[in-house]
């Protein structure tokens, strides 16, 4: 089961929102984040 290393952080202004999460696992875990059903690429 994954394990947080810390409590994610949430920043954010009037259009973007940052999330830092800090997770170990074995095996490496795979996150996908969503939006109304669609993903949210890092860009």
């Amino acid at each position: 089961a994954p394990s947080f290393l810390n409590k994610p952080s949430i920043k954010q202004d009037a259009k973007t929102a940052t999330v830092q999460i800090d997770i170990i696992a074995d095996p490496s875990p795979s996150l996908h984040w969503t939006k109304d059903g669609k993903e949210l690429l890092n860009v």
